[in-house]
């Protein structure tokens, strides 16, 4: 497993001289936003593993959610949601998922649909902030709408 965070060509090049050839033997098997502060995400972290030791099931599962994540980004909210709960029928852990899903019914102002996905995300890592903070949110969108 290697975890890449904004490395440049000089690094990779370092790292490859041992033998390695990243990224081509390497699949992308999953990002985690590194949050800031007031919900701003202050960084991405990008994991690799090497093909001999990746699960195609899971390869699948991430390719999936890199799609729902496009369609998320371009505001087609019920595809992606669509999109990450087939990744999580491959990949049922997947708390970067489940979080996009809560994040995708916030959009659509299905604000218990979301605070359920982000208490999923939550019961599997309970140190996911970034779930904790938008089920906060999510919480209070509904307690608005409530009244």
């Amino acid at each position: 497993m290697f975890v890449k965070n904004n490395y440049n060509q000089s690094f990779i090049d370092s790292i490859n001289s041992y033998g390695l050839n990243f990224p081509k033997d390497y699949y992308h098997v999953g990002s985690v936003q590194i949050p800031g502060r007031f919900r701003a995400v202050r960084g991405t972290c990008h994991i690799y593993a090497h093909k001999n030791k990746v699960d195609s099931s899971i390869i699948l599962a991430n390719e999936i959610s890199q799609q729902a994540f496009r369609l998320l980004n371009s505001h087609e909210y019920q595809k992606s949601i669509y999109l990450y709960l087939k990744s999580l029928s491959i990949k049922p852990n997947n708390t970067s998922a489940l979080n996009n899903i809560g994040l995708a019914y916030m959009r659509i102002s299905e604000f218990n649909n979301a605070a359920i996905a982000f208490k999923k995300a939550i019961d599997i890592e309970p140190g996911f902030n970034l779930a904790r903070n938008n089920l906060n949110w999510a919480m209070s969108e509904l307690k608005k709408s409530n009244q």
